[in-house]
C-alpha cells in the first residue's frame, strides 16, 4: 500500500501533467470550492499564472464591457449566478465589506460580478441582484458564448445541475474571488472563506507594492 506521502506526491505529480498538457505551464494551482462541496488540489508552484484574458460582456445597464473598459483600475472578479442560494451571495458579502474596509483606496477598484447562468440572468435580473450589495459591483452578462469565453480566460469551471423540481436548475462553478492589476494582470486570488479583513489588507499590501514600484 502507499504511503500517504507518497500519494500525495503522486497527487500533485498528476495535476502538473495536466496542467501543461492544457498549456497552462508553471502556475499557480489553488483550492477551487465547488458550489457541490467539492474540492480540487491547492499546491503552489512558483510562475506566472495564465489568468485572465480578453471578454466582451454587458453590464446591469445594457453597456458593452470588456477588459480594456476600467483603465487604471484594479479589478476583483468572481463568477456566479443570482439563483445560488449561499456561496454567491455570501461571496459577494465578503467583498462588499472587503470594500468598505479599503476606505479611499476603494475608488482604486472596479469589482465585477460575471454569471455562469445567462439563459436566467439578464442584465436586469444581475441589476436587481447586485444592488442588495456594494454600489461599486457591477454584474455581467451576455451570451452563452460570451460567457463560456470569459470562463475559459479565466479558467472558471461551471455546469448545469438539474433538480428535482422541473424547469429548474442549480450551478455548480468555481468559487474564486481573482484580484488583477490595472494591467489586468493577476496578483492573487481569494476564496470563500477568506475574511473581508484578510482581503483588504492583502488589496492594501498588493496596492502599496504598485505604487512603490
Amino acid at each position: 500500500m502507499r504511503s500517504p506521502a507518497l500519494q500525495r506526491t503522486l497527487w500533485i505529480v498528476a495535476f502538473l501533467v495536466l496542467a501543461a498538457a492544457l498549456g497552462v505551464g508553471a502556475v499557480e494551482l489553488w483550492r477551487i470550492r465547488s458550489a457541490n462541496g467539492l474540492a480540487q488540489l491547492t499546491e503552489k508552484v512558483t510562475g506566472t499564472a495564465t489568468v485572465g484574458g480578453p471578454y466582451s460582456l454587458i453590464d446591469q445597464e445594457g453597456n458593452r464591457v470588456t477588459e480594456r473598459s476600467f483603465p487604471g483600475l484594479y479589478r476583483l472578479i468572481v463568477f456566479g449566478f443570482t439563483s445560488c442560494p449561499d456561496v454567491c451571495p455570501t461571496e459577494l458579502q465578503n467583498i462588499s465589506d472587503t470594500l468598505d474596509l479599503l476606505g479611499s483606496d476603494v475608488n482604486k477598484i472596479q469589482p465585477l460580478f460575471i454569471t455562469v447562468d445567462p439563459e436566467r440572468d439578464t442584465p436586469a435580473v444581475m441589476k436587481d441582484f447586485i444592488s442588495h450589495f456594494h454600489p461599486r459591483i457591477r454584474g455581467l452578462s451576455g451570451t452563452p458564448e460570451e460567457v463560456a469565453a470569459a470562463a475559459k480566460a479565466f479558467r472558471v469551471y461551471y455546469q448545469k445541475v438539474p433538480t428535482n423540481e422541473p424547469n429548474f436548475y442549480m450551478m455548480d462553478h468555481s468559487t474564486v474571488i481573482y484580484f488583477m492589476d490595472p494591467g489586468g494582470q493577476f496578483l492573487v486570488h481569494f476564496n470563500a472563506t477568506t475574511t473581508p479583513k484578510d482581503m483588504a489588507d492583502t488589496i492594501h499590501r498588493y496596492m502599496q507594492k504598485g505604487s512603490a514600484s
